[in-house]
């Protein structure tokens, strides 16, 4: 039996919010980070994108995307579906809701400050680098090491940016 979503179980792991070239390949990702198999059913993504989970339910470790096109994802099993509205490219808030409406989690991302850079447009997405640090803070963030993120897999732990991939996302 499936238990509830909640803040102990659900969370955003990886935001790719300004893609580089088209904001189609948009995507939040959100993994369930408990022990137990959660559901998903009538659990909403709110503020800037608007999006409700179907009948769905998420194993532990197990990811899913919610995307801007999911026309951009077409091999992606752990495609939910697309939401409505879009994310801003200079950051804005993120709510995701349990299916009763109670706040699961709220954060914002940005582009300035200590917000990775290369997730600004420049191919990387960002990622959590630790699924129980706080969320709300930037430094819980690194920018990804793949261009494009790792949509429907969690990122390798430590994985770090090849230079020559470096080079190009700063010098060209």
């Amino acid at each position: 039996c499936a238990e509830s979503a909640s803040a102990d179980n659900l969370t955003i792991s990886e935001i790719y919010y300004n893609p580089k070239g088209s904001d189609s390949a948009e995507f939040i990702e959100l993994v369930n980070r408990g022990d137990r198999t959660i559901d998903l059913t009538g659990v909403r993504l709110a503020e800037g994108v608007e999006f409700t989970f179907g009948r769905m339910a998420l194993k532990p470790g197990e990811v899913v995307l919610v995307v801007e096109d999911s026309e951009a994802y077409p091999n992606h099993a752990s495609v939910a579906g697309s939401w409505k509205g879009r994310l801003a490219n200079s950051g804005e808030t993120i709510q995701v809701l349990s299916a009763n409406g109670d706040a699961i989690l709220s954060l914002s991302y940005g582009d300035a400050e200590d917000w990775p850079e290369e997730a600004d447009g420049n191919g990387a997405s960002l990622e959590r680098v630790n699924l129980d640090g706080d969320p709300k803070d930037a430094s819980s963030w690194r920018a990804s090491a793949n261009e494009g993120g790792t949509p429907g897999s969690l990122p390798t732990a430590g994985a770090l940016m090849p230079f020559v991939q470096w080079q190009d996302m700063h010098f060209t």
